[in-house]
């Protein structure tokens, strides 16, 4: 029997209904001997004018990436059903991706708890340089440059006392020791170190950016997975057409969305000393039945 959109949509919605129906508990003091107890007890050796609760920040943040790449991916799941709509969903693929990457990235268990602090305070200076772009020199931003600045400072001198480099790059970022990877760089770190070997992840990550790169700039390669149908007469040799993508070809996409973010799930649950959940479990059965959609069409 042929896979249905409907059938996408509930496969979809078991996995990430894994995040709401078996939560991860993230509240301090954590269990015992877990990656994250072990980062909490040295908290005390951070703490700084900047935050008194630093080691608490970074695991929110990647918490809060892992959120995001839920939320894209529950939003496929009910366009996947929506009239009318064809090539959005696949537009979202690219965040839940790369928002999988980067909570894993920051949580990753193989290196040092000062490490794992540093790539949250990177990330921290990219978003007050952001903030920074908005204000001016009105009496609106200005009072709010002066704080974002402060913190900027903050936390450089924390950088400073740990032994870390506040750096600026020749485009004028500012970043502790190394800059952030790019997307595509956190995807194949991604996938190597968790599922395949260097050489292949390397070409996944760049073919799935620019996969979900084409959906997210509207480029025309975005139409290269599905098929034209033509809609009416033609007329000086022109005709009217519509793409269409059948349940197999959405599957395609679905498949590394339900993927990254399973699999970036699992390994924050494991940060935090949680084993793999029955809830997990269903959703690698889902993921598994995407795939098969993708390959076989049923």
């Amino acid at each position: 029997m042929t896979a249905s959109f409907e059938l996408l949509n509930s496969l979809v919605l078991e996995v990430v209904d894994t995040f709401r129906a078996d939560p991860i508990d993230v509240r301090p003091p954590h269990k015992s001997g877990s990656v994250a107890w072990k980062d909490l007890h040295a908290q005390r050796r951070f703490a700084s004018e900047w935050s008194q609760a630093p080691i608490l920040n970074a695991q929110a943040e990647a918490l809060r990436y892992l959120a995001s790449a839920e939320d894209h991916l529950r939003a496929a799941a009910h366009l996947v059903l929506a009239d009318g709509v064809v090539l959005s969903p696949i537009s979202l693929g690219r965040t839940v991706v790369t928002a999988s990457a980067t909570a894993v990235w920051l949580v990753r268990s193989n290196v040092t708890t000062q490490e794992r602090l540093r790539r949250s305070m990177s990330f921290r200076i990219r978003t007050l340089e952001e903030r920074l772009q908005y204000c001016d020199d009105d009496s609106a931003t200005r009072k709010y440059k002066i704080q974002l600045d402060a913190e900027l400072q903050q936390i450089s001198d924390l950088s400073a006392d740990l032994g870390m480099a506040f750096k600026t790059s020749k485009a004028g970022r500012r970043y502790i020791d190394h800059p952030i990877p790019s997307d595509t760089q956190l995807m194949r770190e991604f996938f190597a170190d968790y599922d395949q070997e260097e050489g292949e992840s390397r070409g996944m990550a760049e073919f799935v950016q620019r996969l979900y790169s084409a959906a997210v700039h509207a480029n025309a390669n975005n139409l290269a997975i599905g098929t034209l149908v033509r809609t009416g007469t033609s007329r000086d040799g022109a005709h009217l057409a519509a793409i269409s993508l059948s349940a197999r070809e959405t599957a395609r996409y679905l498949q590394t969305m339900a993927y990254s973010f399973t699999l970036a799930y699992e390994v924050l649950s494991s940060y935090f000393g949680h084993g793999e959940s029955p809830a997990i479990r269903k959703a690698w059965v889902a993921t598994a039945a995407l795939s098969k959609i993708a390959v076989t069409g049923k």
